[in-house]
């Protein structure tokens, strides 16, 4: 693990700043992002890695030998279709990049607050008895754990 221990801080303005970074991106892309149900994408032919060459391929001979496509065949709209889907796939690997960079690191910095929540529990625990009004505090959080009996399954015949 290369950063064990994360000591940092989205400040405000550093929020802020990632809000207006996102609407910016939202911005650029409004006029024809969508937002397909399961059963919509269900319906697609998928374009993923291994269909792009073909899809390469079929666009470089149509615009190559356009006679052998009938004339109502928008060419010039394949062309931007496929232009697109390029551009928006490597928008698409930057941007799951730093979300699971983002993933990767709420998993570090989580471990460490709870790594911390855990230690200082215990602390807290050790003082309940000696000082006033921790005792409520410690049960309240000791309260949070509590998932109550566990249910039994019935024998597997």
């Amino acid at each position: 693990m290369p950063n064990p221990n994360i000591s940092a801080e989205l400040t405000d303005a550093n929020m802020q700043a990632l809000a207006d970074a996102e609407a910016a991106a939202r911005a650029v892309l409004a006029g024809f992002l969508v937002s397909l149900t399961a059963d919509e994408k269900l319906r697609l032919f998928k374009l993923g890695d291994k269909g792009l060459p073909y899809v390469m391929d079929c666009l470089t001979a149509a615009q190559n030998y356009p006679t052998a496509l009938p004339a109502s065949f928008p060419v010039p709209e394949f062309a931007k279709d496929v232009a697109l889907f390029q551009r928006l796939d490597l928008t698409h690997t930057r941007f799951a990049n730093l979300l699971k960079a983002i993933s990767d690191t709420m998993t570090v910095v989580g471990s460490e607050a709870n790594r911390a929540a855990t230690q200082a529990y215990g602390y807290l625990q050790t003082g309940a008895d000696t000082i006033p009004g921790l005792r409520a505090v410690v049960d309240e959080l000791a309260a949070r754990w509590d998932r109550g009996p566990r249910p039994t399954q019935p024998p597997t015949p």
